[in-house]
Protein backbone atom coordinates (compact mmCIF):
# COMPACT_ATOMS: atom_id res chain seq x y z
CA UNK A 1 0.00 0.00 0.00
CA UNK A 2 1.34 2.90 -1.15
CA UNK A 3 0.26 6.43 0.50
CA UNK A 4 0.82 9.68 -1.34
CA UNK A 5 0.02 13.11 -0.86
CA UNK A 6 1.79 16.77 -1.33
CA UNK A 7 2.35 19.95 0.55
CA UNK A 8 3.05 23.31 0.27
CA UNK A 9 5.89 24.85 2.02
CA UNK A 10 6.07 28.61 1.72
CA UNK A 11 9.86 30.02 1.34
CA UNK A 12 9.39 32.57 4.13
CA UNK A 13 8.96 29.70 7.21
CA UNK A 14 5.87 30.60 7.02
CA UNK A 15 4.10 26.65 7.87
CA UNK A 16 0.94 25.79 6.36
CA UNK A 17 -0.80 23.99 8.91
CA UNK A 18 -3.86 22.45 6.39
CA UNK A 19 -1.73 18.96 5.72
CA UNK A 20 0.81 19.44 8.77
CA UNK A 21 0.37 17.75 11.84
CA UNK A 22 2.46 19.37 14.46
CA UNK A 23 3.40 17.36 17.71
CA UNK A 24 5.04 20.20 19.87
CA UNK A 25 5.41 21.75 23.56
CA UNK A 26 4.81 25.80 22.12
CA UNK A 27 1.78 27.28 22.88
CA UNK A 28 -0.23 26.30 19.63
CA UNK A 29 -2.78 29.30 20.30
CA UNK A 30 0.20 31.74 19.61
CA UNK A 31 -0.73 34.67 16.89
CA UNK A 32 1.84 34.16 13.52
CA UNK A 33 1.91 37.22 10.96
CA UNK A 34 2.67 36.40 7.42
CA UNK A 35 2.94 37.80 4.46
CA UNK A 36 0.66 36.79 1.73
CA UNK A 37 1.81 35.69 -2.20
CA UNK A 38 5.13 34.70 -1.11
CA UNK A 39 7.25 31.83 -2.85
CA UNK A 40 6.33 28.96 -2.29
CA UNK A 41 7.04 25.10 -3.39
CA UNK A 42 4.13 22.28 -3.71
CA UNK A 43 6.15 18.96 -2.63
CA UNK A 44 4.52 15.77 -3.61
CA UNK A 45 5.97 12.31 -2.08
CA UNK A 46 4.76 8.36 -1.46
CA UNK A 47 5.64 6.62 1.51
CA UNK A 48 4.75 2.31 2.27
CA UNK A 49 6.33 0.08 4.38
CA UNK A 50 8.91 0.07 1.69
CA UNK A 51 10.22 3.05 1.68
CA UNK A 52 9.96 6.38 0.77
CA UNK A 53 9.54 7.71 -2.82
CA UNK A 54 10.09 11.59 -3.59
CA UNK A 55 10.52 14.35 -3.02
CA UNK A 56 9.47 15.61 -6.13
CA UNK A 57 9.08 19.56 -6.63
CA UNK A 58 6.54 20.77 -9.01
CA UNK A 59 8.88 23.02 -10.86
CA UNK A 60 8.45 24.58 -14.58
CA UNK A 61 10.52 23.95 -17.61
CA UNK A 62 12.87 27.51 -15.86
CA UNK A 63 12.76 25.72 -12.88
CA UNK A 64 10.07 28.28 -11.02
CA UNK A 65 7.71 26.59 -8.48
CA UNK A 66 4.17 26.15 -10.13
CA UNK A 67 0.50 24.81 -8.80
CA UNK A 68 -0.41 21.39 -9.52
CA UNK A 69 -2.87 20.92 -11.76
CA UNK A 70 -4.28 17.79 -13.51
CA UNK A 71 -1.45 17.97 -16.45
CA UNK A 72 1.74 18.50 -14.14
CA UNK A 73 0.12 16.00 -11.80
CA UNK A 74 0.09 13.35 -14.97
CA UNK A 75 3.57 14.00 -16.33
CA UNK A 76 4.99 13.46 -12.97
CA UNK A 77 3.08 10.45 -12.40
CA UNK A 78 4.69 9.42 -16.09
CA UNK A 79 8.43 10.58 -15.39
CA UNK A 80 8.66 10.77 -11.84
CA UNK A 81 6.35 8.10 -10.15
CA UNK A 82 6.46 5.27 -11.86
CA UNK A 83 9.76 4.75 -12.99
CA UNK A 84 10.36 5.13 -9.43
CA UNK A 85 7.83 2.67 -8.29
CA UNK A 86 9.10 0.30 -10.50
CA UNK A 87 12.88 -0.03 -9.20
CA UNK A 88 11.59 -1.21 -5.57
CA UNK A 89 8.03 -2.64 -6.35
CA UNK A 90 6.08 -5.04 -8.47
CA UNK A 91 3.21 -2.27 -9.84
CA UNK A 92 1.08 -5.35 -10.65
CA UNK A 93 1.05 -5.73 -6.68
CA UNK A 94 0.68 -2.04 -5.58
CA UNK A 95 -2.18 -0.88 -4.20
CA UNK A 96 -2.03 3.43 -4.21
CA UNK A 97 -4.03 6.37 -2.77
CA UNK A 98 -4.21 9.69 -3.49
CA UNK A 99 -6.57 11.85 -1.73
CA UNK A 100 -9.80 13.98 -3.40
CA UNK A 101 -7.98 16.60 -4.43
CA UNK A 102 -9.11 18.55 -8.12
CA UNK A 103 -6.04 17.44 -9.65
CA UNK A 104 -6.08 14.16 -8.86
CA UNK A 105 -9.56 14.17 -10.45
CA UNK A 106 -8.79 14.94 -14.33
CA UNK A 107 -9.95 12.04 -16.66
CA UNK A 108 -6.32 11.68 -17.95
CA UNK A 109 -4.84 10.85 -14.33
CA UNK A 110 -7.49 8.67 -13.72
CA UNK A 111 -7.58 6.95 -17.05
CA UNK A 112 -3.65 6.15 -16.16
CA UNK A 113 -4.40 4.99 -13.05
CA UNK A 114 -6.78 2.73 -14.23
CA UNK A 115 -3.91 1.45 -16.59
CA UNK A 116 -1.33 1.33 -14.24
CA UNK A 117 -3.39 0.15 -11.15
CA UNK A 118 -6.16 -1.89 -12.52
CA UNK A 119 -8.73 -2.10 -9.53
CA UNK A 120 -5.73 -1.68 -7.40
CA UNK A 121 -6.14 2.61 -6.11
CA UNK A 122 -8.22 5.06 -4.05
CA UNK A 123 -9.30 8.22 -4.76
CA UNK A 124 -12.08 10.20 -6.29
CA UNK A 125 -13.73 8.18 -8.81
CA UNK A 126 -11.45 5.39 -8.44
CA UNK A 127 -12.21 2.00 -8.56
CA UNK A 128 -11.96 1.94 -4.77
CA UNK A 129 -13.68 5.35 -3.77
CA UNK A 130 -12.30 7.94 -1.36
CA UNK A 131 -15.05 8.54 1.42
CA UNK A 132 -16.64 11.59 0.56
CA UNK A 133 -16.00 13.11 3.61
CA UNK A 134 -12.94 11.25 5.13
CA UNK A 135 -10.41 14.10 6.43
CA UNK A 136 -6.99 14.15 4.23
CA UNK A 137 -5.31 12.23 6.53
CA UNK A 138 -2.06 10.18 5.58
CA UNK A 139 1.32 8.83 6.46
CA UNK A 140 2.30 11.67 4.91
CA UNK A 141 0.75 14.51 6.75
CA UNK A 142 3.31 13.23 9.61
CA UNK A 143 6.02 13.35 7.82
CA UNK A 144 5.53 16.72 6.24
CA UNK A 145 5.54 18.28 10.27
CA UNK A 146 8.82 16.46 10.55
CA UNK A 147 10.05 18.05 6.98
CA UNK A 148 8.73 21.33 7.50
CA UNK A 149 10.48 21.38 11.42
CA UNK A 150 13.59 20.65 9.75
CA UNK A 151 13.41 22.84 6.62
CA UNK A 152 12.78 25.95 8.92
CA UNK A 153 14.92 25.12 11.75
CA UNK A 154 17.50 27.59 10.03
CA UNK A 155 15.83 30.64 8.33
CA UNK A 156 17.52 32.16 5.30
CA UNK A 157 18.58 35.78 5.51
CA UNK A 158 16.66 38.43 4.27
CA UNK A 159 17.67 39.79 0.96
Amino acid sequence: MWFSDEALFHLSGHVNRHNTRIWGTHNTMEIYKHERNTPKLVVWCAISSAGLIGQFFFRDNGGNSMNINGNNYLRMFQEFWIPHLSAVANTQEVVFQQDGALAHYLHEVRSFLNEQFPHQWIGHHGPIKWAARLPDLTPCDFLWGYIEIKVYATRPPHT
